[in-house]
C-alpha cells in the first residue's frame, strides 16, 4: 500500500511538471528548475546523446525541502524507453543540477556575481569537492543558462514540451555540449577538481556552491547532508533524495547508560531507607 501511495505521489509530481511550457531559468527568484540529465559519451556502438528531465522543482524549493525531489521514469515512457534502447546502458552517466538566481551587476565595478549552484558530485571526490574554488570567466552561470536556453529552444523548434528531451551531440542541448559536469571551476590552478556524473544505480552526494560576497570569481562549496540516487526499481527508474540517517548509539554505550541508571536507582533506595 505504501509503495502504491509513493507511486501515486510521483505520478502527480510529473503530471504537474508536464504542464510547464519552459524550463525555469536562473533569472527567476527561486532559481532554475532542478534537472536530471542522463548521457553517454564515446560509448562503442551507441550515439553520443543525452536525456533531460525537468523535475519542475526550483532550486530554492529543493533546498527548503530536499525530499520534494521525486520523479519516476516509467518503463512505458516512450521517450525514455527509446533513449535506453539506443544507448549503451552500461556506459550511461547521470547528474542532477540547478542554479540560483543570477545577481545583478555590481553598481561599483559592473561585475556580475555568479549564482549559487546545486550539483551532484562523482563518488570518491568528496574531499576535493569542498573548500574554495576559482570560477573561470563565464563559468557557472554561462554553462547552466546556456544549457537551459538550448533545451527550451529545442523544445520550441520541435513544438514539444521541454519537460523531457533527447538531445544529440553537436548541440548545446547535449549535456556535454557545455561540459556541464565540470562547472568550469579551478582549484590551485587545475581545472575540474570534481565532476557531477555517476553511473546508473548509484547514489551521489550533493554540493551547494555559493560565491564570495567580495569577489564574483571565488566560490565556496558545502556538502548537503543527504544523497541523491537514480536507480532502476522494478520496471521503473526512480530519482530520490535520501535523508542522512541519524547515527544510533553503540550497544556498548547503551549498556553503560543502563548500568549507570541502575546504580543511580540503587543509591536512591539506600538513601531513602
Amino acid at each position: 500500500m505504501k509503495l502504491k501511495l509513493i507511486a501515486t505521489a510521483v505520478a502527480l509530481t510529473l503530471s504537474a511538471a508536464s504542464h510547464a511550457t519552459n524550463i525555469v531559468s536562473p533569472a527567476t527568484a527561486g532559481g532554475s528548475d532542478v534537472l536530471l540529465s542522463v548521457w553517454e559519451q564515446g560509448a562503442a556502438g551507441a550515439p553520443d546523446q543525452s536525456f533531460t528531465l525537468d523535475t519542475g522543482i526550483t532550486m530554492s524549493a529543493f533546498l527548503a525541502n530536499p525530499t520534494n525531489l521525486s520523479a519516476t521514469l516509467l518503463s512505458t515512457d516512450s521517450l525514455w524507453s527509446s533513449f535506453l534502447a539506443s544507448s549503451n546502458v552500461a556506459s550511461l552517466q547521470w547528474a542532477v543540477e540547478a542554479s540560483g538566481k543570477v545577481v545583478s551587476p555590481n553598481p561599483d565595478d559592473g561585475t556580475i556575481k555568479q549564482p549559487s549552484i546545486l550539483s551532484t558530485i562523482t563518488a570518491g571526490t568528496t574531499a576535493a569537492a569542498t573548500g574554495q574554488f576559482t570560477v573561470v570567466v563565464g563559468g557557472m552561470n554561462t554553462q547552466n543558462q546556456g544549457y537551459i536556453n538550448a533545451l527550451n529552444q529545442q523544445a520550441a523548434n520541435n513544438g514539444v514540451n521541454p519537460q523531457e528531451s533527447v538531445n544529440p551531440v553537436g548541440t548545446n542541448a547535449y549535456f556535454q555540449g557545455l561540459q556541464m559536469d565540470s562547472w568550469n571551476l579551478q582549484t590551485n590552478g587545475v581545472n575540474g577538481p570534481w565532476t557531477a556524473s555517476n553511473a546508473l544505480g548509484t547514489s551521489a552526494q550533493v554540493i551547494q556552491l555559493t560565491n564570495s560576497k567580495n569577489s564574483p570569481d571565488v566560490a565556496y562549496s558545502n556538502l548537503l547532508a543527504g544523497t541523491i540516487s537514480f536507480a532502476q526499481s522494478g520496471a521503473n527508474y526512480v530519482l530520490s533524495y535520501n535523508v542522512a540517517a541519524v547515527p544510533e548509539a553503540p550497544a556498548s554505550m547503551m549498556g553503560l547508560a543502563g548500568l549507570g541508571l541502575l546504580a543511580f536507582m540503587a543509591a536512591r533506595r539506600r538513601k531513602d531507607a
